[in-house]
């Protein structure tokens, strides 16, 4: 599939002005904006593909959300900008499904303030903008470099973030490549890599156990010459519901399959 230079830059435009609002939020829209910025994301062809690998991108969370004994609570920014930026899609991902003063309490315990805006500006000055910055200037460079002399480029060819080499290192899945289980001969290790990502991703094997009749049925269905697409999307929506979007679209990823594709983009 191809994309024009002009889409490609219209999509940067319009993302730009939804990162301008969201570090600018306050406390009475942090929510909404929150919501926003994850729905352009996922629906704009540009934008989605380039938060793919960030969305998959394995961290450790353990040693970025800090809770010491007590009261006290810290967020270690990674030196890394990539696992800065990485964590930030990742954070706002988490909180698009949120109640409305979720997100808030969040930057209240780690960015202790007087009040929620300025515990809400201060986790936009310190952790949000610095990424969104060079989250910006990262797809400005590739623009630069591979699409300012050409009418239209290949979509599959814009990897602004290279996290190829970020291995899950209990199984062969390289997160953030177009590396995924095959639908029809490996579908049955889905359970089994599932499991392991999101293990190491920081959830639970009780988020697991919410959703594995589901993924049983997915695998049931797929295995089958016809599959039944109101069993898959019904058991897909089930698992979108569970939890937040990050770990949806660890499942998606995970598979290859036109007809789970198009399940996938009725439920964005």
């Amino acid at each position: 599939m191809n994309i024009s230079r002009k889409e490609i830059q219209r999509s940067l435009r319009d993302f730009g002005n939804i990162i301008s609002d969201l570090i600018n939020a306050e406390f009475k829209n942090l929510q909404s904006l929150t919501k926003r910025f994850v729905s352009f994301s996922m629906s704009d062809t540009v934008i989605s593909k380039i938060m793919k690998p960030l969305l998959v991108m394995k961290l450790d969370r353990d040693n970025i959300i800090i809770d010491y004994e007590g009261a006290s609570s810290d967020i270690n920014i990674p030196s890394d900008m990539t696992e800065h930026i990485s964590f930030v899609i990742q954070l706002l991902y988490q909180f698009e499904d949120a109640k409305n003063d979720a997100f808030a309490n969040f930057a209240l315990q780690y960015f202790p303030s007087h009040e929620f805006d300025s515990s809400i500006s201060k986790m936009n000055d310190i952790l949000i903008k610095p990424a969104m910055r060079e989250l910006i200037n990262k797809i400005n460079d590739f623009i630069e470099d591979e699409v300012k002399q050409q009418e239209s480029i290949e979509l599959s060819s814009i990897q602004i973030f290279n996290i190829g080499d970020i291995v899950n290192k209990n199984g062969n899945i390289a997160i953030g490549q177009d590396i995924k289980i095959d639908s029809v001969k490996n579908i049955d290790k889905l359970s089994d890599e599932f499991l392991k990502i999101i293990l190491e991703k920081g959830y639970s094997y009780t988020d697991f156990e919410l959703i594995k009749d589901d993924i049983e049925l997915i695998k049931e269905q797929l295995n089958k010459e016809n599959p039944n697409n109101k069993i898959l999307e019904k058991a897909f929506q089930n698992i979108k519901n569970i939890r937040d979007q990050v770990f949806f679209s660890i499942l998606v990823n995970l598979i290859s399959s036109p007809i789970v594709n198009d399940i996938v983009s009725k439920l964005s």
